[in-house]
């Protein structure tokens, strides 16, 4: 395999919180979100070239790229691709997108790329903000076994993403 940033640089990672039980992500749950909380939820997303290494190890994802109202239920998350010219930021918002969209289901999430960090951040980001290229993206099988592979680094024992069908007869 060859890597587009064969250098990338390691960020060291944030003292977290003890994960969310799966009754504190209960959808009927009237709790607000803070910035922590979300920051949670996606730093640990596996980087979907470096798959042992995690958006927040990579400096992709930051607390300060995230803005969360809650009166309006909106959490907007931005990110920071390692290079101009990496292949991977659209899965990469997929990925996020997904995740918070599955924990935080009361939320509309948007998800983009940090202006002037990719030498498409508009584009990308448009796709992103599409409602049906998301689930589009989540309904195409090899698509969403990658996209659950980048999550299931930190929630391999949980069963948040039940709402998948899993097909084992292939």
């Amino acid at each position: 395999m060859t890597f587009e940033n064969r250098n990338p640089i390691l960020y060291e990672k944030s003292t977290k919180r003890d994960l969310p039980s799966q009754e504190e992500l209960d959808i009927d749950s009237e709790d607000v979100v803070d910035v922590q909380e979300v920051f949670e939820l996606i730093s640990e997303i596996a980087d979907p070239e470096y798959t042992d290494m995690t958006l927040e190890q990579l400096g992709i994802v930051k607390p300060e790229l995230i803005t969360i109202d809650n009166n309006k239920k909106t959490i907007d998350v931005m990110f920071t691709p390692t290079i101009p010219e990496c292949s991977m930021p659209s899965l990469i918002g997929l990925c996020i997108k997904a995740m918070l969209t599955r924990c935080l289901p009361a939320y509309k999430v948007q998800v983009r790329v940090e202006p002037g960090t990719h030498s498409q951040d508009q584009q990308i980001s448009r796709q992103l903000s599409d409602k049906e290229r998301f689930s589009a993206a989540l309904e195409g099988k090899n698509l969403l076994s990658i996209i659950n592979q980048c999550l299931n680094i930190k929630w391999k024992h949980r069963s948040l993403f039940s709402w998948v069908h899993h097909d084992n007869s292939t």
